[in-house]
């Protein structure tokens, strides 16, 4: 008997991987095929990759897109803040894509801090070099638009859109957020952004709603919707009324809370997680961890639960290729207490730093403990992870068992269902035997704090 057609297709264009998924009748996500992500060229601040490579893998998936259900439509969810330019006639890439993790940008911030808090207010963003336009701005002072060409500039779901079809230079309320350059209420770019950091109008993507559209490819794909990785995510976890806050551990770490309304905190990003075709946003409070699956694969080692006692009492790890919220230290870079360990001592007190800065923004986001707390992402699979992050919340933890959330968001989406899909979950409990962690938390900030204040 033949299976029925998939209501939806996902394609996540991720940090490490590019994926794609069906979502059946049955509401079950099915993934159906995946594709490195081009190898980044990291050198001191510097983090970039192959923008046409990275288009190829695409254009593979698309394939295999259209053969596999030709009908269905597709929901795209992208990873934040990278950017690429490129010729708007041949499709040219003129960049290489400034991966989200690059901070070439941080001198040129650094000299920018008086317009911290006029950025804040229209962005809900705080001034660094892991943002679009702080980096588009180093791009524009080098001669990107003093060329003889007619330059486009993009986050990399509206590099890929606009590869196929020119019309197609395409973004949403959820991506543009993370530019800098977009002012969240008005739901439009700013144009004193625009001449702050020297970019024309005419260069940066339309803003369409994140779902409910129909874009149609060549070759027959029709994209229904398109956001952010992390606001597809929540928006897959999130039960229905209720106070929701999930954790999502991949490339970089993120912890969301939803908002009714615009409403910035000292210290975290507010934005849009999505903006539907009559008009309405939801939105979202938002913490930022720079690390996750990149430093734990250049660490190696291999990870185990958490023991019942702390077998390194002294050894700590600061994680982050810079800081994020609520600190935002830009200049900073990962450091260790002792550099002479075991790898596999040293992925522990990695993960420690990682669940650490999950409390200090949890303790951030959520100071009544009111929220139901979710976990998602391919760092929630290690198996130190869930156990000490229910241990150090002193809370029960809901792990979603397919960790393909950012999928399941966009697939349903372009489906045309609601997001909340309260996917099954399996709850983690605190043990006692973990407490000790909770003690090492408050040595591990007293271990950071000179380390933050310099």
């Amino acid at each position: 008997m033949r299976s029925s057609a998939p209501l939806a297709l996902a394609l996540d264009l991720g940090s490490t991987r590019l994926k794609l998924a069906a979502l059946g009748a049955d509401g079950n996500l099915t993934l159906l095929a995946t594709r490195p992500a081009p190898a980044t060229r990291e050198s001191e601040l510097e983090c970039d990759f192959d923008a046409d490579e990275f288009d190829a893998a695409v254009g593979e998936l698309l394939a295999l897109a259209r053969a596999s259900a030709p009908r269905a439509p597709l929901g795209l969810a992208c990873q934040r803040s990278t950017l690429v330019a490129w010729d708007a006639t041949t499709g040219e890439p003129l960049t290489r894509a400034l991966s989200w993790r690059d901070r070439r940008a941080q001198e040129w911030c650094a000299a920018q801090q008086e317009r911290s808090a006029w950025l804040a207010q229209y962005s809900g963003l705080r001034l660094s070099p892991h943002h679009f336009g702080p980096k588009l701005a180093v791009l524009a002072a080098a001669g990107l638009f003093a060329q003889q060409r007619d330059v486009r500039v993009g986050t990399l779901e509206s590099f890929v859109l606009a590869r196929r079809a020119a019309h197609l230079h395409l973004t949403d309320a959820s991506m543009a957020a993370r530019t800098a350059l977009f002012d969240v209420r008005r739901g439009a770019w700013n144009p004193e952004a625009l001449t702050w950091v020297g970019a024309p109008l005419e260069a940066l993507p339309r803003v369409a709603p994140s779902a409910g559209r129909s874009d149609e490819l060549p070759g027959g794909a029709r994209v229904s919707a398109s956001l952010a990785d992390q606001a597809a995510g929540f928006l897959a976890s999130a039960r229905e009324g209720a106070n929701s806050l999930l954790i999502n551990l991949g490339t970089g770490g993120f912890v969301l809370r939803e908002l009714a309304r615009f409403e910035p905190r000292p210290g975290l990003l507010c934005g849009p997680l999505m903006a539907a075709r009559s008009g309405a946003t939801r939105w979202a409070l938002e913490g930022t961890i720079n690390a996750g699956a990149a430093g734990l694969e250049r660490i190696g080692g291999a990870s185990a639960a958490p023991s019942a006692s702390d077998p390194q009492p002294d050894l700590h790890c600061a994680p982050e290729d810079g800081v994020g919220a609520p600190h935002w230290r830009s200049d900073l870079s990962p450091r260790f207490s002792s550099e002479h360990s075991t790898p596999q001592a040293r992925r522990r007190a990695f993960l420690e730093g990682l669940v650490f800065r999950v409390r200090e923004l949890v303790d951030a986001l959520d100071p009544l403990a009111e929220c139901a707390l979710a976990l998602s992402g391919g760092v929630a699979r290690d198996p130190f992870v869930a156990p000490a992050l229910a241990a150090l919340l002193e809370r029960p933890l809901d792990v979603l068992d397919d960790h393909e959330a950012t999928l399941l968001g966009a697939a349903r989406l372009a489906a045309g269902l609601e997001a909340c899909a309260a996917p099954a979950c399996t709850r983690i409990a605190p043990a006692r035997e973990h407490a000790w962690l909770r003690a090492k938390f408050e040595r591990w900030l007293a271990w950071r704090a000179p380390w933050l204040a310099r």
